[in-house]
């Protein structure tokens, strides 16, 4: 499993722990959504 969030990991900032930031904490894996729509080779079609 992949955690997708829109969030940049910001380790120095305290007071509100980004998702990527403890995803790193607890070694699970994460992406941008962008980054998972890559990997999923997702394409859009318009008809």
């Amino acid at each position: 499993m992949t955690v997708v969030t829109m969030e940049k990991p910001d380790p120095q900032r305290k007071k509100r722990i980004k998702i990527p930031d403890a995803c790193n904490a607890m070694g699970v894996k994460w992406a941008g959504p962008f980054d998972m729509l890559r990997a999923e080779k997702a394409s859009f079609v318009l008809k």
